[in-house]
């Protein structure tokens, strides 16, 4: 009985096959999107767009049909991923010149970008350059300012402020002023001066105040 040669089998020997193929991927590569390196070229405010949104232009040409680079247009209206939930998110906007990536859904999301709610999709579409998320951001500068999660340490660096905005701030465990105190402003705690307050019902002379009382 003369065996099977199955294991050879290769579409590509088929009559056509291979311009069947080309034709497959030449449609995949057109008009299916499914992730694309990008750069911000604007992040919207309330003056020039929905607060949330960038514009983002692609960093990776086409190539076209006699072996030139085609340079692709930017994609607008596309969100930005931010660590959220609720009420309660870690803040960090894109900067125009970053270099990002897209995702692109794979249906019509121009309805849900508008409503933020569950809606059906508005045209007949599939992963789309118009449906586009940027879910990250890789800056080309190095980072002066951050929230570093080091080893068992925590680094914040500011360049020149640090503000704590809330009712109440507790400090468990104790806190350690490196370098010369008398470069600080002043401390304030309960209207205060830590640095100028004054001590009434006492006399001058060479003898300390007791220490403080609760």
């Amino acid at each position: 009985m003369q065996q099977s040669n199955a294991s050879g089998f290769n579409i590509n020997n088929l009559g056509g096959a291979k311009e069947f193929k080309a034709n497959i991927l030449s449609i995949l590569s057109s008009e299916l999107n499914t992730g694309e390196v990008v750069e911000i070229t604007e992040v919207y405010s309330n003056d020039n767009g929905p607060v949330g949104f960038v514009s983002v232009k692609p960093m990776l040409y086409r190539i076209g049909a006699d072996n030139n680079n085609l340079e692709l247009g930017e994609i607008h209206n596309v969100p930005y991923y931010r660590i959220q939930g609720g009420k309660n998110a870690v803040i960090c906007d894109p900067q125009v010149g970053d270099i990002g990536f897209c995702v692109f859904a794979t249906r019509d999301t121009s309805l849900l970008k508008r409503t933020r709610s569950r809606v059906g999709p508005n045209v007949n579409r599939i992963c789309d350059q118009s449906d586009a998320f940027l879910t990250m951001t890789w800056s080309k500068e190095e980072a002066e300012q951050y929230i570093w999660f080091k080893g068992d340490e925590i680094h914040i660096k500011a360049n020149s402020k640090i503000v704590l905005d809330a009712p109440e701030v507790s400090i468990t465990g104790k806190l350690t002023v490196s370098g010369i105190i008398e470069s600080l402003t002043d401390i304030i705690t309960k209207g205060i001066s830590l640095f100028t307050h004054k001590h009434g019902g006492v006399q001058r002379g060479s003898s300390d105040t007791d220490g403080p009382k609760a």
